[in-house]
């Protein structure tokens, strides 16, 4: 559950656009998803990210992220595609019941 959580803060943030500024360090980045996420365990964040890049869903940081996965929030384009995927299929799934 947790991934999945992380996945969607991630997400949001890609589609907030410029939110993010300049080069982001691995605590400032933190920062920004544990707001998103409601708590700030960096530990947790750890081992949600790494699971996510094992999957192919995030990319792996570097010491500073780099233009790419600043303006994409580290989601690769498989990442990208799964949450809209997920996106879609929750509004289908809601006009099912509600219609």
């Amino acid at each position: 559950m947790g991934q999945l959580l992380y996945l969607k803060a991630c997400y949001e943030i890609y589609k907030a656009g410029a939110s993010i500024q300049g080069t982001v360090n691995q605590s400032e980045w933190y920062s920004l998803v544990g707001q998103k996420l409601g708590h700030k365990v960096n530990s947790l964040m750890d081992l949600d990210a790494a699971a996510l890049a094992d999957s192919g869903l995030l990319h792996r940081r570097g010491g500073l992220d780099t233009g790419l996965n600043r303006l994409h929030a580290r989601l690769t384009d498989l990442g990208i595609k799964f949450c809209e995927e997920i996106q879609t299929y929750h509004l289908e799934t809601r006009e099912q019941v509600e219609g």
